[in-house]
């Protein structure tokens, strides 16, 4: 609705069956530019949460994580099936971004994790340093990452099922159900402060 509103183009994981008409198959390491080339858009291919997962880095300075990574954990593997090979794929993942991009990069999530309050109203963010001295994904190893988050048993998030046929285009939005559609819990983050 947004794209048809302003006349922008859709750009999209080519990994997650969307069924739009018209969009641009998004691949790791593309690069979308902005304002006359004046802004770099750089899509990292994220793979964990959803096989298509894809984080976006502004200029370097700020990355748009989406369900991968937030300010205090990592988006769940488990709501796809193959919890274990799509947990090994999240470690991976976060791992690249820890060790390729610089520790003052702005962290900039999809939506509110834990402790996050509705009413605040900057930008919920965090830098890369600050989130790793909590998560601690560097001195992690892989398989007590996995261990640690598919310890972790938590119902899959309230309307997940109309949410996902939304996103991927085969329902029509009603922008009067947002509400319902947003309510509850955020289910799709997992705590993540392993053992030492």
């Amino acid at each position: 609705m947004l794209a048809d509103a302003t006349g922008a183009r859709l750009h999209l994981s080519a990994l997650e069956g969307y069924t739009f008409d018209d969009f641009e198959l998004l691949q790791d390491g593309d690069q979308i530019s902005l304002d006359r080339g004046s802004l770099t858009i750089e899509a990292i291919h994220t793979p964990g949460h959803t096989v298509g997962s894809t984080c976006f880095l502004i200029e370097r300075y700020a990355l748009i994580s989406g369900d991968t990574l937030f300010l205090e954990g990592f988006g769940r593997p488990d709501l796809h099936r193959r919890e274990e090979t799509r947990a090994r794929d999240l470690y991976r993942s976060c791992s690249k971004v820890f060790s390729t991009l610089g520790p003052e990069v702005t962290v900039l999530p999809g939506h509110f994790g834990l402790a996050g309050d509705m009413l605040e109203e900057n930008p919920l963010s965090r830098t890369l340093a600050q989130i790793n001295s909590d998560v601690r994904l560097t001195s992690t190893s892989e398989s007590e990452f996995v261990k640690t988050l598919l310890a972790h048993e938590l119902p899959p998030p309230s309307n997940y099922e109309s949410i996902i046929s939304i996103n991927r285009g085969e329902s029509r939005f009603d922008a009067t159900l947002i509400d319902l559609l947003e309510e509850g819990q955020n289910r799709c983050i997992l705590p993540m402060v392993p053992s030492r």
